[in-house]
């Protein structure tokens, strides 16, 4: 005895409908999903945009307000044997001490006791 499956139908229509959603809705969800995300990556290039000029662009930065008040003299860079200027450009800066952090390693070149060089005196 054989059975032509198109021809007989199935036991339970509803569910071999719901069967037939839940094959489908997942399809249809993740290519709706790949449509939004290809519509959202799209990359538009500012072709009439001014550049950006790097070089001749005024700086703003705190450390390129320092050097501008460094080279007209308005501040002065107090400086030791052990640190250097370093402590005064913390201070120029408004860089508490508290927040340097000099970082050393079992395989590193340098050792903690030769450089202690903001540490408290």
């Amino acid at each position: 005895m054989s059975l032509d499956l198109r021809t007989t139908r199935p036991r339970h229509p509803r569910l071999a409908a719901r069967s037939r959603v839940v094959r489908v809705v997942p399809i249809v969800v993740g290519v709706a999903c790949l449509v939004v995300f290809c519509l959202g990556a799209r990359a538009e290039i500012p072709f009439e945009r001014e550049p950006i000029n790097y070089l001749t662009a005024s700086v703003h930065d705190p450390m390129a307000l320092l050097q501008a008040k460094l080279q007209a003299g308005k501040v002065a860079l107090g400086h030791n044997d052990r640190q250097g200027c370093l402590r005064s450009v913390l201070e120029q800066l408004n860089v508490p001490i508290s927040s340097q952090v000099l970082v050393f390693s079992k395989t590193g070149f340098w050792s903690p006791d030769e450089y202690d060089l903001v540490g408290d005196e």
